[in-house]
């Protein structure tokens, strides 16, 4: 299948989309959550959201449009073909950067439009038989389970489910094992050219950022270390060990995303001698999904009473209840993150939340995110904070193995 003959224009329009939701998404989120461990994918939430979009109609289609910031010369029609392409043209066995995967139940008494079809894979798109409801309950926690079994720690799974439920709305994201570029011991002036793990500063920022380069690939994962000038030579900086709220700060106003933009995108700045590094670190996370979107003004637009969605059905579909679970393991060699984001019927069920996850006490806090330099795509977001009690391993849902040492 040929791509649209618009696709590479409509790409760049999509990619410029996603950076906006992704960074008032992260400004949104570290603000509020910055005190606490954080990982989330503004770029899962997005697709999930681009999906509800086209369900839409409407009123409801008006202001999706608006918020996710897709420009009016381009019709629903052509993003959906846009994203038919992009979705038939890898799986997950050819990804060799990251895949993505979308799945909706519909209640078996609608009666579906040939749209979903361009929307959705054949096996991806299910029905909603509440007849049985415990092997209905069953076999859609086994889905799930099948899509994040390898990048999930805690697979998502049905808690309850009732009548009232005539939509589930799914997106998966996985990163799976993916490696870094070894580490030079000896870095030369114009390494930062190459794609070799390297640390700079970024004097705007006030932090000192690695950079991680996945092994072949055109994404990365970046560090960033709160900073602070040395009260004894004013031209040297130092790791700033009181807090991060300074870094959570600069990075939440337009300012700071701004020059987070330029930074992740190239530094002109040259590589210092040493690399920072954490040695490893497990985090998973259930984000509270209803929170960002009403601040993002979208969380009214989805309640049952406000919202249409009837371009999938002739019938109107209901959401208003949503979730997103998020994961990182990351160690000196390589990272996997995984997220999956999910749309359903308020009232009609709920999903299992995981327990509340204890950490170990790190040494360092720092804010890192996983960003595809090509596509000027931000995957993944998160926040590690020293600052949270420690608990003993036998409390921590990961291995011993997770206490962050710096090594500069």
């Amino acid at each position: 299948m040929a791509a649209p003959r618009s696709y590479w224009s409509e790409a760049r329009k999509l990619t410029e989309a996603r950076i906006q939701f992704a960074l008032k998404c992260m400004r949104t989120v570290i603000q509020k959550k910055g005190s606490e461990n954080v990982v989330f994918s503004p770029y899962n939430i997005y697709e999930g959201l681009l999906m509800v979009y086209f369900a839409s109609s409407g009123d409801t289609e008006i202001h999706l449009r608006r918020i996710l910031q897709l420009p009016d010369d381009i019709s629903k029609q052509d993003w959906i073909l846009h994203h038919q392409w992009h979705r038939n043209k890898t799986n997950r066995g050819e990804a060799k950067e990251y895949y993505g995967e979308n799945i909706c139940w519909i209640k078996n008494t609608k009666r579906l439009k040939d749209i979903v079809q361009d929307v959705f894979n054949p096996t991806k798109c299910c029905f909603l038989d509440c007849s049985d409801i415990p092997k209905l309950i069953k076999l859609t926690s086994k889905e799930l389970k099948q899509e994040t079994l390898r990048y999930i720690h805690n697979p998502v799974e049905l808690n309850q489910f009732n009548e009232n439920m005539d939509f589930i709305l799914s997106s998966v994201l996985s990163c799976e094992d993916k490696r870094f570029e070894p580490v030079c011991k000896n870095l030369l002036p114009g390494i930062h050219l190459l794609r070799k793990p390297i640390t700079v500063l970024s004097p705007k920022l006030g932090t000192f950022m690695t950079e991680l380069p996945y092994i072949n690939q055109t994404h990365s994962m970046f560090l960033l270390f709160p900073a602070v000038q040395s009260d004894k030579d004013r031209y040297k900086w130092e790791i700033d060990n009181r807090s991060i709220s300074g870094l959570i700060e600069r990075l939440t106003t337009e300012e700071g995303t701004d020059e987070l933009r330029k930074v992740l995108d190239f530094s002109q700045q040259p590589p210092k001698e040493n690399l920072i590094l954490p040695d490893s670190f497990n985090l998973e996370y259930d984000l509270s999904i209803d929170e960002l979107l009403q601040d993002l003004g979208i969380q009214q637009l989805l309640e049952p009473d406000h919202s249409s969605l009837s371009n999938f059905s002739d019938e109107h579909l209901h959401l208003g209840g949503a979730m997103h679970r998020a994961y990182v393991r990351m160690s000196s060699t390589h990272v996997t993150a995984g997220a999956i984001n999910i749309f359903f019927t308020k009232n009609g069920g709920s999903f299992k939340s995981i327990e509340e996850t204890k950490y170990c006490q790190y040494e360092q806090s720092f804010v890192w995110l996983i960003y595809d330099r090509l596509w000027q795509i931000i995957l993944f977001v998160g926040v590690i904070n020293k600052d949270l009690p420690q608990v003993s391993s036998s409390e921590h849902t990961a291995s011993s193995s997770n206490t962050v040492e710096l090594k500069q």
